[in-house]
């Protein structure tokens, strides 16, 4: 993923967010990686993915308070 990120990267916009599209192996996948580069990515696009990284973050942010 970090490759394909390094790679096809946009520049930073005013925020200083990039935007890169990184290809998938399936949505398991999607969700295993996004979750690990919480907070630094936001999955804009496909729709799938979002709300299984919406339901795992939970978890570990609900033992926080």
């Amino acid at each position: 993923m970090i490759a394909a990120v390094e790679r096809y990267a946009s520049a930073p916009d005013s925020d200083g967010w990039r935007t890169a599209v990184v290809p998938i192996e399936s949505l398991d996948h999607a969700q295993a990686e996004g979750l690990g580069f919480e907070p630094l990515i936001a999955v804009i696009a496909p729709e799938e993915p979002r709300p299984r990284m919406r339901a795992a973050a939970r978890g570990p942010a609900g033992r926080y308070g």
